[in-house]
């Protein structure tokens, strides 16, 4: 097999594989398939998903799902505030659930981004704390982080506000996850 560089795009019909030789044996180890319909076939594919939660116009809170999926694990979650919110004075929280208006995945922190103040820049950025399983218990539960249901999942995201918006604002949650199977 040849090495050959492209300056443009590359297509197959058949698809790709990456593989990985052995400088010994010269054997060929594949590690990932893209299979002739572009679906990734293999393990620890890096992904990346945003979904945007706008600051809710009326106190309380605004919740969007993400379709976290199977097999994978979160490993981060981020928080950035992509257009200014402005309230009178008031609080800004967030949380992260496996369920509507749940808090598996982050604790409910109610006044995290804002904290009885009037407005959030644009650009303000916010690593979140993920809950996972507790390593010394006698009969751990199943990590909130880790789907391994059989199908993708929703994951929560929610914004939540104690005081009327009179900008409404919009935060970006990105979620990373690795699939490993």
């Amino acid at each position: 097999m040849a090495n050959t560089t492209f300056s443009g795009p590359v297509r197959s019909e058949n698809g790709f594989i990456g593989a990985t030789k052995n400088s010994t044996t010269g054997a060929f180890t594949n590690n990932f398939q893209i299979d002739s319909s572009g679906n990734y076939v293999g393990t620890l594919m890096i992904g990346q998903g945003i979904t945007n939660v706008p600051c809710a116009a009326t106190a309380g809170t605004n919740e969007v799902t993400f379709s976290q999926p199977n097999n994978s694990v979160i490993t981060s979650i981020q928080i950035v505030c992509t257009s200014a919110p402005t309230v009178a004075s008031g609080d800004i929280g967030f949380k992260v659930g496996t369920a509507t208006g749940g808090a598996q995945l982050v604790a409910a922190i109610t006044d995290q981004i804002l904290d009885a103040g009037t407005t959030v820049p644009a650009g303000a950025h916010y690593p979140l704390t993920l809950l996972d399983t507790t390593g010394s218990d006698a009969s751990p539960a199943a990590s909130p982080r880790a789907n391994v249901s059989g199908d993708a999942r929703s994951i929560f995201c929610q914004i939540t506000t104690t005081t009327t918006a009179s900008a409404v604002g919009n935060f970006a949650f990105i979620i990373n996850y690795k699939q490993f199977a």
